[in-house]
């Protein structure tokens, strides 16, 4: 899966769109290893670390993020 250009995003559209991910990745009430390596790939667009962290540890625990309004 290709994620689309990301770069011209603000931080927290970034964000955003990181969370997003991670939901539909727990939408199914279950998390695939190959989910997980994709997601970990994926959130190389996020700056801050602190956020990759806490969106695995939001998919680790299976619950669907809190998405602020776009």
């Amino acid at each position: 899966m290709q994620l689309p250009n990301v770069e011209e995003l603000s931080s927290e559209d970034k964000n955003w769109f990181a969370r997003a991910i991670a939901g539909m990745i727990v939408a199914d009430g279950r998390v695939d290893k190959s989910e997980t390596v994709f997601l970990k790939q994926a959130l190389g667009f996020l700056e801050d670390r602190s956020q990759v962290e806490e969106i695995l540890g939001i998919v680790k625990q299976g619950k669907p993020p809190q998405m602020p309004p776009a």
